[in-house]
């Protein structure tokens, strides 16, 4: 019996070996184990169902004759295989093919989730731009990955245009570039945005140095992400008497009855008018790990009867805005 010198496993049967048969066969039951299965001459895209069971194996080759794309197994794990697009580079538009199934889960728009079978959360991340097919393409941000056995939950902001529907999602792609092709980058499109022309005011029951929301309307929904929030709004107090000192203050919180955030805080002191005005213009950051409303509050110091706290809307629309830092 002689065996091979690069490959010891692989007999080299001699012709007065009378198991010349055994050891042919043998050697097929080695090269077997060795090589892959491959495809190549595929009509379409390997799927999460090429796997295993139908004699797949990590390292099998995929190739797309008609669109001319290559792939290779990264896993054959029944039902989720997963096929990483190796020609053409999958970043010449930025975009990766996410080669799995992805599958609707809830709506709370805009924040969209779907899932994903297996733990993905060394794939994805917050901030990475996703593009899917639902009859036509649409485009999102992810804002929070989560694993929970046996599936990842991605959750998705969707902007002013665009809703995930519990409907079959196709052709999914993700990318860690800021402006893969075709991602649209206006940031109206990625900003939650709520006007208000209305006057609001209060007239009684006004403590000193109490933060007020008044009629509860001056407020917007920031859904989970990281956001630059900010705000305008004109508003105004009066007091009873001429006063030593008179303050308005205003501020976007997520307390409708406190000062969240200072870097908000807006404030405009005289020391004899019973009347006060402030034109409140701010921006921050701000992280939401879940769906959070955020209150523009008005507040008034000072040392006679306060009578008013009003909101001059309808002189200066109030402006309240959460724009996705992500973009």
């Amino acid at each position: 019996m002689q065996y091979c010198t690069r490959n010891p496993a692989l007999k080299k049967p001699e012709y007065t070996d009378s198991s010349d048969i055994n050891d042919i066969n043998d050697n097929m039951d080695v090269i077997d184990g060795i090589l892959s299965k491959c495809n190549y001459n595929a009509a379409v895209n390997p799927t999460v169902s090429d796997d295993s069971g139908d004699g797949y194996s990590v390292g099998s080759i995929w190739i797309n004759v008609t669109d001319h794309t290559s792939f290779i197994a990264e896993s054959v794990a029944s039902g989720s295989a997963v096929w990483q697009q190796f020609y053409p580079a999958v970043n010449q538009d930025g975009w990766i093919s996410a080669n799995e199934a992805w599958s609707y889960a809830t709506a709370d728009a805009p924040t969209f989730t779907f899932t994903i079978a297996g733990d993905l959360t060394s794939k994805y991340s917050a901030g990475m731009k996703i593009k899917l097919t639902q009859t036509t393409i649409k485009y999102f941000i992810i804002t929070k990955v989560a694993y929970a056995s046996p599936n990842t939950t991605i959750t998705l902001y969707g902007g002013t245009e665009y809703t995930l529907a519990n409907t079959t999602i196709d052709a999914p792609y993700y990318s860690h570039n800021k402006a893969p092709a075709g991602f649209p980058l206006d940031p109206v499109k990625w900003t939650v945005t709520v006007t208000d022309s209305t006057q609001r005011s209060k007239s009684s029951e006004i403590v000193d140095n109490t933060w007020y929301n008044i009629d509860n309307h001056a407020q917007i929904s920031v859904p989970i992400g990281i956001w630059r929030l900010s705000y305008m709004v004109y508003g105004s107090s009066s007091v009873t008497a001429t006063p030593a000192y008179h303050a308005i203050r205003a501020c976007l919180s997520s307390s409708s009855s406190s000062c969240s955030d200072n870097l908000s805080l807006q404030e405009h002191l005289v020391l004899t008018d019973v009347d006060n005005n402030l034109l409140s213009v701010a921006n921050f950051n701000a992280t939401t790990v879940a769906k959070t409303t955020y209150y523009v509050n008005i507040q008034c110091s000072s040392n006679t009867a306060i009578t008013l706290l009003r909101y001059y809307n309808d002189i200066y629309p109030m402006i309240i805005k959460a724009e996705c830092a992500y973009l």
